[in-house]
């Protein structure tokens, strides 16, 4: 008999949950940024697709937890245009985001 072995998904250091590609909750992009957010501002100014990579979230979460990042104004981007066509945006921490995001914290609580 064959066991069938899950992957290892990452888990939300404040609620707990664990970051399986699709599965949603409510607060599913909070808990996604907050999770990239020591990622990003340790290894500054890389790509959605790259972030992906090194993180374990699927691309399309990653991406919806940036877009959740730049909505409440943790990141600053920088956009490059890509020889194939349309751009590509690098993310890097605003110097103050733990501080802004501490609010947010404590409603979620």
């Amino acid at each position: 008999m064959v066991q069938k072995v899950s992957p290892h998904w990452p888990v939300c250091s404040h609620c707990d949950r664990e970051m399986q590609p699709g599965r949603h909750w409510y607060g599913a992009n909070f808990c996604r940024a907050w999770y990239l957010m020591p990622w990003i501002e340790a290894n500054p100014g890389h790509s959605a697709w790259e972030i992906s990579q090194e993180t374990g979230l699927s691309y399309g979460d990653a991406n919806k937890a940036l877009m959740k990042t730049r909505d409440m104004a943790l990141v600053n981007v920088t956009e490059e245009e890509r020889p194939q066509g349309g751009f590509r945006y690098r993310y890097v921490t605003v110097v103050d985001w733990r501080e802004r995001l501490e609010p947010m914290l404590e409603r979620a609580s």
